[in-house]
C-alpha cells in the first residue's frame, strides 16, 4: 500500500511539472499570457505536492512526529504554494475577463494569506484548526468560480459572452469536484476524526486531498490540450523568416 502511494505521489509531481512545462513551451512560441499563468499554477502546485512528500520522508528518516515548530513552518510554506497556485488561476480569470482595477487582483489572495495565518493563531491546534485552515484554499477557488459567475452574468457583450460560454464545461466540473474537496476535508477531519484512514490502497490523511488532485488533472488535461493545440498551429503556420529581399 505505501509503495503505491509512492508512486501515486510521484506520479502527481510529474503531472504537475510536465503540463507546467507545456503550457510554458506554449506561452513562449504564442505570447498568450494564460499559458504563461498556468504554467505557474502547475508550478506552484508541484511545490505544494513536494510539501506532503517532505512530510513523509521527514518522519521515515527522523522515527518519530514532526515537531510543533517543523508544523508552523509547513503551514506557512502551505500558504505560499497553495496561495500561488490558486492566485495564478485568479490572475489568469482577470486577464481573461480583461480585469484592470489593481484592487481586485490584489485582495483575494491577501485575504487568502491573512485568513489561512489567522486560523492558525486564533482556533487552537487539532482537526478544527486544521479543517478550517484547509478550507481557506477551497473558499478562495469558490471565490474565482463566483466572481467567474457573476461576471458572465452582467456581460452585456454577446461575443464576450459567447467567448466565456465555451467553458461552461469545465466550470461546471471545477464547481463540483471542488465541492467534492471540501466535502472530503470534512470527513477527513470532523467526521472520522482520525489522523489517516487506510482504505485498501488509498490513505486519506490530513494532507492528502484526493479530489483536489482529481481537480488538478482535469484543469491540466484542458490546459495541455489548450497548449498543444496553438504549439499544433504554429508548426502547421511557422512565422516567416527574415525580411524580403531588395
Amino acid at each position: 500500500m505505501e509503495l503505491v502511494l509512492f508512486y501515486y505521489t510521484l506520479l502527481m509531481l510529474l503531472v504537475s511539472i510536465l503540463v507546467a512545462a507545456v503550457c510554458l513551451s506554449a506561452y513562449l512560441v504564442s505570447r498568450k499570457k494564460t499559458m504563461l499563468f498556468l504554467s505557474i499554477a502547475f508550478a506552484f502546485y508541484f511545490f505544494d505536492i513536494s510539501l506532503v512528500f517532505q512530510d513523509e520522508f521527514i518522519v521515515r528518516s527522523c522515527g518519530d512526529a514532526l515537531t510543533s515548530g517543523y508544523l508552523v513552518v509547513r503551514s506557512l510554506a502551505s500558504v505560499v504554494t497553495g496561495g500561488g497556485f490558486v492566485t495564478a488561476f485568479w490572475v489568469l480569470l482577470c486577464d481573461y475577463l480583461n480585469e484592470t482595477r489593481r484592487t481586485v487582483f490584489v485582495m483575494p489572495p491577501a485575504i487568502f494569506a491573512i485568513a489561512s495565518v489567522a486560523m492558525l493563531v486564533m482556533i487552537p491546534d487539532g482537526d478544527l484548526q486544521r479543517f478550517w485552515f484547509w478550507s481557506i484554499r477551497q473558499f478562495y477557488m469558490y471565490w474565482i468560480l463566483l466572481y467567474a459567475g457573476y461576471s458572465f452574468l452582467r456581460q452585456q457583450d454577446e461575443a464576450e459572452r459567447a467567448r466565456v460560454w465555451r467553458h461552461r464545461a469545465l466550470y461546471a466540473v471545477t464547481w463540483a469536484i471542488g465541492l467534492l474537496v471540501l466535502a472530503e476535508d470534512y470527513a477527513t477531519f470532523l467526521v472520522m476524526d482520525l489522523p489517516s484512514v487506510n482504505l485498501d490502497t488509498l490513505v486519506f490523511s490530513a494532507e492528502r486531498n484526493y479530489a483536489e488532485n482529481l481537480l488538478m488533472l482535469v484543469i491540466g488535461v484542458a490546459a495541455v490540450r489548450n497548449a498543444v493545440r496553438m504549439l499544433s498551429l504554429r508548426f502547421e503556420r511557422p512565422p516567416a523568416q527574415g525580411g524580403s529581399k531588395q
